[in-house]
């Protein structure tokens, strides 16, 4: 049952999912904010976009082994409305009763700014940042809250959470020194496009597989795979190497996770299906319940 206090306004359901928060293990909501965004602004429409291609996908993740209509998703809704500051802290409220109830919160959106209100919710010992951009510099166009500095405000506020960042290829160089200075882990683009031991080289910058918090910035992936984000940058991985670093996180204890910046340039791209399946394999790689597993005798031609 949801509690009546959150303040969130209910528009469709991901996977067309019925469950109630008790029923669930992932407690989901949209974020449609944009207002602090750049480049493309038509973030308003990513959560509904999300929910619509999470159900015109098939069924099976052949990489984790798991029935998407056996992830018990509860979809809360969409935390709505103008102001930054309100809508920071009804973020947080939301996050906060989703974690209280042992649930796992998941977030699309939506502007990535309001990843920073996930994070002062639930406090995680490592942040993991999949993203093109550092969005670490002190402000931009005048504002030092939005999508291009909200990481470095997490990390001037929480100087105790480790942040290991994946997918770099684009930034300032005052964001390189002051990552350096914050120790931030930084694994750019071209080391995954390149390097076979990728994966190697993440579980080995990886201090702490416990309390994890997963924030992916959709335009880690190349727009040749993803163009429907509001800052595309060429060079970028591909789904499938994104994936792969999902399955990583099987045996780490994620308490939270968010898929921002989708930026839907029509209401058909191949882009808006990728968006909904980054969603259902990182749900798949981070579920406890071992009912979502399908028998492996189904998978007869091997790994």
């Amino acid at each position: 049952m949801k509690p009546p206090e959150m303040p969130v306004f209910s528009r469709g359901k991901f996977t067309d999912s019925d469950l109630t928060l008790e029923e669930a293990e992932f407690g989901l909501f949209g974020s449609p904010y944009d207002g602090r965004s750049t480049g493309r602004r038509a973030a308003l429409r990513a959560p509904d976009m999300f929910r619509y291609f999470s159900s015109e996908l098939e069924t099976t993740s052949l990489r984790f082994r798991v029935d998407y209509r056996r992830l018990r998703i509860c979809d809360l809704g969409d935390v709505v409305g103008m102001d930054f500051d309100t809508l920071f802290e009804e973020t947080k409220s939301v996050v906060g009763t989703i974690a209280d109830q042992d649930r796992i919160p998941v977030m699309l959106g939506g502007e990535h700014t309001m990843t920073w209100a996930a994070v002062e919710e639930i406090h995680p010992k490592l942040l993991v940042v999949f993203d093109a951009h550092l969005d670490m510099r002190d402000s931009y166009l005048g504002e030092s809250t939005s999508h291009t500095t909200f990481l470095r405000r997490i990390a001037e506020a929480n100087p105790d959470i480790d942040i290991l960042h994946i997918g770099f290829r684009a930034g300032e160089v005052e964001e390189i020194l002051y990552a350096r200075e914050r120790n931030v882990t930084i694994l750019p683009s071209s080391m995954l496009v390149r390097d076979d031991l990728a994966r190697t080289s993440i579980e080995e910058r990886m201090p702490s597989r416990e309390c994890l918090y997963i924030s992916v910035d959709l335009d880690v992936m190349d727009p040749a795979y993803m163009e429907a984000v509001s800052n595309p940058e060429p060079g970028g991985i591909g789904p499938d190497t994104l994936f792969s670093v999902f399955e990583l996180l099987i045996k780490s204890d994620v308490i939270g996770f968010d898929v921002m910046e989708l930026s839907p340039s029509s209401e058909w791209s191949p882009s808006h299906y990728l968006a909904a399946k980054t969603v259902l394999e990182l749900m798949s790689a981070v579920s406890k319940d071992t009912k979502t597993k399908l028998d492996e005798k189904l998978f007869y031609w091997g790994s």
